[in-house]
């Protein structure tokens, strides 16, 4: 993501972690790297600050998990700050609390809020894709309103 990054000038980007010591460290590789980016500490317990941070992002990518102990009040924050969120949790259950806890808001304040963005979910989502293509085949009448499959939403007619 550092590279990426580095490689858009119209793309400023910051980096946030639960342990200030090591975001320092990484800030300073990556400054040497060429690819200068704002460390942003924040308890990941802490829905205000973490809120405050995300309030100045368009998209926060998280990649810390156990996701269930460290990134409810994340997805919080990023609601509350009007943020769009992506994860790479394959943490079904947790995903499904949270998209009930969030859905309404999100939904109202126009974000994309994506979890399980990561290999551990592209098996289940395949799959489901490949059998609901089966049941079409067989002779389904009509595909559901929306499918969720390991957190997406594919809706009806895309």
């Amino acid at each position: 993501m550092a590279e990426i990054a580095a490689a858009q000038e119209s793309v400023r980007w910051a980096i946030s972690g639960r342990s200030e010591a090591r975001l320092r460290a990484l800030a300073a590789e990556l400054t040497a790297a060429g690819a200068d980016a704002v460390p942003l500490y924040a308890s990941p317990a802490d829905e205000r600050s973490l809120t405050e941070i995300f309030s100045r992002a368009t998209l926060v990518i998280n990649c810390a998990g156990p996701y269930r102990l460290c990134s409810s009040a994340v997805v919080a924050a990023c609601v509350a700050a009007g943020c769009h969120y992506v994860d790479v949790t394959g943490e079904s259950d947790w995903v499904r609390a949270i998209c009930r806890r969030h859905q309404e808001a999100a939904r109202a304040k126009r974000l994309i809020l994506v979890h399980q963005a990561g290999f551990d979910s592209t098996v289940a989502d395949v799959g489901a894709y490949r059998a609901w293509q089966a049941l079409a085949q067989l002779g389904a009448a009509r595909p559901p309103e929306r499918c969720i499959c390991s957190g997406y939403v594919i809706l009806r007619g895309t």
